[in-house]
């Protein structure tokens, strides 16, 4: 368990100490932005590497049975995070790198950017959260949780870094949405419509979805279905 832990932790900081801090901006002085960005990729996927391989050899450590019905309610998380993933990669999302120019558009909060301005990172938080309620040993927890955690942090540092950046721009878009899911629609503030919403994410993300639950025995043993 502590190779896990150990490799959870280096991906972890690899994100939250490298690239969601100074750090970043002194590296990419120092060596350019593309060779950074090269250093980091190999950095991240290396650990990400590290984390897959000490899971597959993590003991199992039962700490709680979770009840064969609250596989439904993980069906359900997973679906919407996909979902949620599938919309944001498709979304113009202001708070993603590359679409800032969009912070002061009319409809820079629509479709899945209403619910959340990090669809991305939420929709990895309810996959997250739905592994942790279908299972009940160590491993899992330090897997899915610490995704789940590192989701959570780099959402905080896209606020910050955004707010930084941008000033007044960013505090506005921000006014218009929410960090937690929900509570800009609850307010007032935001409005999700199903015609922001369309048929191509929704219809994808079903497709991801049921490739996933059919493709889960075989390559993680494991069926995803109530029994």
């Amino acid at each position: 368990m502590t190779n896990l832990t150990l490799a959870m932790l280096a991906f972890v900081g690899v994100h939250v100490f490298i690239a969601g801090t100074g750090l970043r901006g002194a590296l990419v002085r120092a060596m350019g932005e593309n060779p950074y960005r090269g250093v980091f990729s190999v950095l991240a996927l290396g650990t990400l590497i590290w984390v897959g391989l000490a899971y597959r050899v993590a003991p199992v450590v039962p700490v709680w049975t979770p009840p064969s019905a609250l596989r439904w309610l993980t069906l359900l998380l997973v679906a919407v995070g996909v979902w949620m993933i599938v919309a944001s990669i498709r979304s113009r999302n202001p708070a993603s790198p590359g679409h800032e120019d969009r912070l002061t558009a009319p409809d820079a909060a629509r479709s899945v950017v209403a619910l959340t301005r990090h669809p991305f990172m939420w929709g990895v938080v309810f996959w997250s959260i739905g592994h942790l309620l279908a299972r009940g040993d160590q491993a899992a927890m330090i897997l899915f949780g610490g995704f789940g955690v590192l989701a959570i942090l780099g959402s905080l540092s896209q606020d910050r870094k955004g707010r930084a950046k941008h000033g007044d721009n960013w505090n506005a878009f921000a006014a218009r949405t929410s960090f937690v899911p929900g509570l800009a629609l609850i307010a007032g503030r935001a409005t999700l419509r199903l015609s922001d919403i369309g048929w191509r994410s929704p219809l994808v993300a079903l497709i991801i979805f049921v490739i996933l639950i059919a493709a889960h025995p075989w390559v993680f043993s494991v069926s995803p279905l109530p029994s």
